[in-house]
């Protein structure tokens, strides 16, 4: 049988008789990813948990009541759904007064997280004088120069029109007196910010020829850059776990399953195929292989080897 010949199940014969059988590829990279999919499994699974840092119960349970309606007497002077009126400037003093008063971490203490925008739009007065915690994107940010030094004692003020989740679209008009490093400023930013402060009034404002109100308050802003943007939580960390790559090693399994039942049913009928296929008879036997035959054979008749002459 030649090299080529095609009904060689095992494809071409080495020089010692057996067949040179080729790398299954099919079978061989399905078991590498396998292998690194589990050893990145094994990895994630063996990890220690990454204990996520304590936080306080901001949850609606944890709020304590109301306080009572601010009653000071400067508040009785405010307007709400109106622009900012000189009658107004001893309660707008008074608040910023208030901001300037108050340390930051008090602020941050007393600050309400359960007031939201349609509350102040439905009940100014019962949150007048109020802090409040919001966050959000400031779009607009202002300065307000040449105020009287009873209002502004380094003479300027800023405005940041911001949108919170809960806002829908409306902005809140957010007062302070200092502005973090960094903040940007004009008519088309997108910063993010963090503010606490006192619920003033709303304010009228005009926006594509419509009359509309936004809340105001007046307090202290934080800035938060990009870059010190807080992280997201890291696979590892909690309660997570990679379902993602059960599934891909899942699917792997049963590939290689199926691989594996297709592949012997194959071997089987090569083997089959191969026995009805065996190499011709020699026409010659040398005297060595002759005297081994008769040596395992003794009682055997002793034949003539097959003469190659012609009668």
């Amino acid at each position: 049988m030649s090299p080529a010949d095609p009904f060689e199940p095992d494809g071409p014969l080495s020089p010692h008789g057996s067949a040179r059988r080729g790398v299954a590829w099919g079978q061989v990279i399905p078991l590498i990813t396998l292998a690194i999919l589990s050893g990145i499994l094994l990895v994630q699974f063996l990890q220690p948990e990454v204990p996520l840092p304590p936080e306080p119960d901001r949850g609606i349970g944890a709020q304590s009541p109301l306080p009572p309606p601010d009653d000071s007497m400067v508040f009785e002077a405010v307007r709400d759904v109106a622009p900012l009126q000189f009658s107004e400037t001893a309660a707008y003093a008074e608040l910023l007064d208030r901001a300037r008063r108050t340390p930051i971490e008090e602020l941050r203490k007393t600050a309400r997280t359960d007031v939201v925008f349609s509350d102040l739009l439905d009940r100014p007065e019962r949150y007048r004088g109020l802090p409040i915690r919001l966050q959000g994107t400031a779009r607009r940010i202002l300065r307000i120069d040449d105020l009287p030094d009873r209002i502004a004692p380094e003479g300027a003020l800023y405005e940041a029109w911001t949108f919170t989740g809960d806002s829908r679209g409306f902005p809140y008009v957010l007062v302070f007196e200092d502005a973090p490093k960094g903040l940007p400023g004009g008519d088309d930013v997108n910063a993010f910010v963090i503010f606490h402060g006192y619920f003033f009034k709303l304010l009228a404002y005009n926006a594509a020829d419509k009359a509309r109100k936004a809340p105001m308050l007046i307090g202290r802003l934080e800035y938060v850059p990009d870059d010190r943007r807080p992280a997201e939580v890291p696979i590892g960390a909690g309660k997570s776990s990679p379902t993602w790559l059960l599934g891909l090693i899942g699917l792997l399994v049963v590939y290689l399953v199926v691989r594996s039942v297709t592949t012997a049913r194959a071997l089987r009928a090569r083997s089959a195929s191969a026995r009805r296929f065996h190499a011709p008879p020699r026409d010659h036997i040398s005297p060595e292989e002759l005297d081994e035959w008769l040596q395992r054979n003794p009682d055997e008749p002793e034949e003539q080897p097959p003469s190659n002459q012609r009668s």
